[in-house]
């Protein structure tokens, strides 16, 4: 068996193990039996400017996080990519350049084109929630922050919840706001007899293909209608900036929708204040 471990805490679950168990498919064709349980293969959040990358000395594997969500042969194809390095380095031993003529001979025996390079065809992936985990622990690596306070709203608090599952270490506080535990939520929203079917069947539009230009049409004009009551200016400013082991407490702000952050402003500073207050600051 291939032996899957955790980066920054992504489940390595979700890369199938049939997908997996194509290493030890494509080694018979190059004649490294057994390359399959001598390489370790991991899901990782860091890979910031490739899909995969080998360690062929390590016998080691990285897959971008991201990956899960794409079709079956586009995972293959960077997993396939990477197995051949480290094929490379056991049938040859030494330096061979990288995509060199060894490697592209192994990716085309394995029923691959040679591709240094592989573009993906959906920027829609780009958004993928394990991409968007990346995005938060990326940004605190770049600052320099090992562990850092998050705090999200809404759509925000779903991807604040995801990191608070599988980067929990990386976290002094979790702050979601106006979003339960996805759990919770997700049954919720699934149950015809609850308020909140009919509350969140605006997803449903979210998601079709092309929505975004009904949502901005008529100079945004469904996108302006959420924002009834706040000053035209506002609205204009805001459209024109979005086109360029933690603590746990819990508050209530009667009667607040999940706009809260707009109709109690001074209750969600209060909150997050005082938790912030008492919790220490980045070691």
């Amino acid at each position: 068996m291939i032996r899957p471990v955790v980066v920054d805490r992504l489940p390595t679950k979700q890369l199938a193990s049939s997908r997996l168990d194509r290493i030890e498919e494509w080694a018979a064709l190059w004649g490294v039996p057994g390359l399959q349980s001598r390489t370790r293969v991991e899901l990782s959040t860091r890979l910031r400017s490739s899909l995969g990358r080998a360690w062929p000395a390590k016998k080691l594997i990285r897959i971008h996080a991201g990956l899960i969500d794409h079709p079956r042969e586009v995972i293959e194809e960077v997993l396939c990519h990477e197995a051949a390095h480290v094929a490379v380095a056991e049938l040859h031993g030494g330096y061979r350049r990288p995509h060199g003529a060894e490697w592209r001979r192994l990716m085309k025996q394995a029923g691959f084109e040679p591709r240094v390079r592989l573009r993906l065809a959906t920027p829609l992936a780009d958004y993928a929630m394990p991409n968007l985990i990346f995005d938060v622990t990326g940004t605190a690596d770049a600052l320099g922050w090992e562990r850092f306070h998050l705090v999200g709203h809404d759509w925000g608090a779903a991807v604040a919840w995801t990191v608070g599952v599988f980067a929990p270490d990386r976290l002094l506080t979790l702050n979601p706001i106006s979003v339960p535990h996805p759990d919770g939520f997700n049954a919720e929203r699934m149950n015809p007899d609850s308020c909140q079917f009919s509350a969140s069947g605006y997803i449903n539009d979210f998601v079709q293909p092309g929505f975004e230009n009904v949502f901005l049409a008529n100079n945004n004009a469904l996108f302006r209608s959420i924002f009834e009551g706040v000053p035209p200016d506002a609205v204009d400013r805001h459209i024109e900036l979005l086109g360029t082991a933690p603590l746990v407490r819990r508050e209530v702000v009667p009667d607040a929708d999940r706009m809260i952050q707009e109709w109690a402003p001074d209750r969600v500073i209060e909150a997050l204040r005082a938790l912030l207050d008492h919790t220490p600051n980045q070691e």
